[in-house]
């Protein structure tokens, strides 16, 4: 319980330096609890806390992956250390190139580095499916194409003069992920935290090569997943249990999951699908006439045709990755789940592949925790999770 409650107390004092709310209340209860006590924290008294955070992240670069990014790049209590993206799922290698345009944009003395992963998931590698995974993502409008070009929006960003990745000589990404941990914990002396917000293949191909990296690392927080609700593979109806990330590289979830070694705090739907949009989140960033609000504002703005109109858009679709980073600051988090074990169903069957399920207590494995109740608010503005966005955008 101590633990939650001082991981609550930085991440508030994250949310404040950035400009939230004056007063916040706090589960002091713990995982599990229904009760607990509540601590109110003042602006003043967060402020004392702050501590930045080194973080990575990992991601397919998808357009819900790439507001997560500005955020980051946004907030101060956060030190971004690299950004990686593989060529697999919602996006192609290619964004590393957006990723590097975003980094010199909003951090342009920090020259943070930018790595470009496999194109190829294990799992179509290990089954010899070609790209049967990775045809279950749309790869015209509303799918890869949509999210390669931000639906237009990436001809608005300065494209940038660094050399951030040599043709001749690219690296592999685990390399890559491999010197910027080092290079952290050098300059920092403390381990950093890894975001995944699309699939695991980066972070498993790293701990295939460096095994004994995986205690080098604070924590992983990944966003995949579904436990108790309906996964969300559309495009694949007769599996009902499997979320995208995880489905897409399941081979490279399994491996994640199964490692000992591992931390791994899970953000899975059944806690994204708690904060709801609704037109406030629109009028709050609207409300800033600032570069990255009104650039978050506008690719929000331009997803909502193709869902349908705004009711569909409001229903299905989630900042499923900005939610992801509230968890790396413990905002808008209620309660956890602890001391989990979890395996996935992998077996090279697009009908049950990419399934999450709770493995026996005492069973071997990543040492899970859950983010399990999310904040919920009247409005989206009210969010304390969705408020973290848009103030430090402002």
């Amino acid at each position: 319980m101590l633990v939650h409650y001082l991981l609550t107390l930085v991440s508030i004092a994250s949310f404040a330096m950035a400009g939230g709310a004056a007063d916040f209340i706090i589960n002091a209860g713990g995982s599990g609890s229904t009760g607990g006590s509540s601590v109110k924290i003042t602006n003043q008294e967060a402020t004392n806390t702050e501590k930045r955070i080194p973080i990575i992240i990992d991601m397919d670069a998808d357009n819900d992956d790439i507001i997560a990014v500005i955020q980051a790049l946004n907030t101060p209590s956060l030190d971004v250390r690299g950004l990686s993206v593989s060529g697999i799922a919602w996006g192609h290698g290619s964004q590393g190139q957006t990723l590097a345009d975003l980094a010199d944009t909003f951090r342009p003395n920090d020259k943070i580095p930018v790595a470009v992963g496999p194109c190829q998931s294990l799992t179509d590698l290990k089954y010899g499916n070609g790209s049967l995974y990775q045809n279950s993502v749309p790869a015209g409008a509303g799918g890869i194409l949509d999210a390669d070009l931000m639906f237009g929006l990436v001809q608005r960003l300065d494209r940038t003069k660094r050399q951030w990745r040599n043709a001749a000589n690219p690296g592999l990404v685990e390399n890559h992920l491999k010197n910027w941990i080092d290079k952290t914990i050098d300059e920092t002396g403390l381990k950093p935290t890894i975001l995944i917000t699309g699939t695991a293949t980066d972070v498993t191909l790293l701990f295939r090569a460096y095994p004994e990296y995986a205690k080098k690392v604070e924590r992983i927080v990944w966003m995949a997943g579904a436990l108790d609700v309906p996964g969300n593979l559309y495009t694949v109806p007769t599996n009902t249990k499997a979320e995208f990330n995880a489905y897409l590289d399941c081979v490279a979830g399994q491996e994640l999951l199964a490692n000992p070694d591992v931390s791994l705090t899970l953000v899975p739907l059944d806690f994204t699908n708690q904060v709801v949009l609704d037109s406030t989140i629109f009028s709050s960033l609207a409300a800033s006439q600032s570069f990255a609000s009104t650039f978050v504002h506008d690719l929000l703005e331009l997803q909502v045709s193709p869902y349908g109109g705004a009711d569909a858009f409001y229903a299905s679709y989630s900042l499923w990755d900005p939610q992801a980073l509230a968890v790396v600051m413990n905002i808008g988090v209620i309660d956890y789940e602890t001391n989990v074990r979890l395996s996935q169903q992998c077996g090279g069957d697009s009908t049950t592949d990419g399934a999450f399920t709770r493995l026996p207590a005492g069973s071997k494995g990543a040492n899970v925790m859950i983010a399990k109740k999310a904040a919920i608010t009247p409005t989206a503005a009210s969010n304390p999770i969705l408020q973290a966005l848009v103030h430090v955008l402002k």
